[in-house]
């Protein structure tokens, strides 16, 4: 897999080459083979036009290369999320609401050999996301130990005070702690991610007794033209803005 960017600063574009895919734009096809005889690192010129071949990160497979249905959690969100759980690789993880795997995928690096699980009510949303792990499984060598249920979060039967972390995006998340509390070990973390106050203040409402608010953030992401005599932001996100909160829970004797 390479990453090709052309090099025009002002509005840059990239684009993620899979093993035996071709390089292709409204202008211009460029064969994988000939793709595979330039050196990470060096740059082509295409009419007018200059790229540079390099190898992506994981923020850029999940912008450029993962599959979607909806909107993705992005990068710069999905690390504050890690950082704020303080997944160390050894912890049983759980994850409500699964989308198209972008955070699932940051989880799984970051456990190794440990489990994931993760729920998710729409069987559409489900199968995209096994079609991503075939994809990355594939392209990457891994193997995932990733379990995914498809069920109502209400109904799903797993053993009480089993998981370390949880990770719940969902519409109604004020209303689905019981069941974090069920299934959470005392005194261990659920992080919570919504886009509204309102929907904070919910949640702090309903967790009052049973968890503990450790922290409440706030994202704000701003992304800026990377040229050093005017660093004026991007139009691309620069408004984005969700809440993060940490809970963790209260044992109670």
């Amino acid at each position: 897999m390479r990453l090709i960017t052309q090099l025009t600063p002002e509005r840059t574009k990239r684009y993620l080459i899979f093993e035996g895919k071709n390089f292709e734009t409204h202008k211009w096809k460029v064969s994988y083979q000939q793709i595979q005889q330039l050196w990470e690192g060096t740059t082509f010129e295409l009419g007018k036009d200059r790229f540079l071949i390099s190898r992506p990160n994981l923020e850029d497979y999940i912008l450029l290369g993962l599959k979607r249905k909806t909107q993705i959690i992005y990068p710069s969100d999905i690390a504050q999320l890690i950082i704020t759980s303080w997944i160390k690789g050894w912890e049983n993880v759980f994850e409500s609401g699964i989308g198209s795997w972008a955070l699932s995928l940051w989880i799984l690096h970051a456990l190794k050999n440990w489990k994931l699980v993760s729920i998710e009510a729409r069987e559409d949303f489900a199968n995209l996301a096994r079609d991503n792990i075939i994809q990355r499984s594939n392209f990457a060598n891994l193997k995932f130990n990733h379990q995914i249920i498809i069920w109502n979060f209400k109904e799903v039967k797993l053993v009480s005070n089993q998981f370390d972390i949880w990770f719940l995006d969902m519409k109604e998340a004020a209303f689905n702690l019981d069941k974090a509390y069920e299934l959470l070990k005392p005194g261990w973390t659920l992080i919570i991610w919504v886009p509204t106050a309102n929907q904070v203040a919910e949640i702090l409402q309903a967790a009052d007794g049973n968890f503990f608010a450790d922290k409440l953030i706030t994202l704000n992401t701003t992304n800026r033209i990377r040229i050093s005599a005017r660093l004026r932001p991007e139009d691309f996100q620069v408004g984005s803005r969700w809440w993060i909160i940490k809970l963790i829970k209260i044992k109670h004797s």
